[in-house]
């Protein structure tokens, strides 16, 4: 009975240094979201105050801009959610886990 309590224990130490790492991953994923978000910015501003001569590549580079703070919003929205399932998960096997 007591390595049963044992593996309890080793269980919940192994989830939560995994949800510690996941949400590390989960604070990088978000600044990364929000860095790209702030050069999508920028180049939206060169863009709309361009020469008429700079428009078409100062659009080229706002919409590459987009598309990597796409990418970078998408990563975050798929970790953010790969947490919250770990922790419904957790929730629901020790709904009391100070107990």
């Amino acid at each position: 009975m007591r390595h049963a309590i044992g593996s309890v224990d080793l269980a919940s130490h192994r989830t939560s240094s995994r949800i510690s790492e996941m949400v590390d991953e989960m604070l990088a994923a978000y600044v990364d979201w929000r860095e790209t978000a702030a050069i999508a910015e920028v180049a939206y501003g060169c863009w709309s105050q361009s020469p008429a001569g700079e428009r078409e590549l100062r659009f080229a580079t706002f919409v590459a801009a987009l598309d990597q703070e796409e990418s970078a919003a998408a990563s975050y929205a798929g970790i953010v959610g790969g947490v919250a399932r770990v922790l419904e998960d957790r929730t629901t096997l020790d709904p009391d886990p100070q107990a």
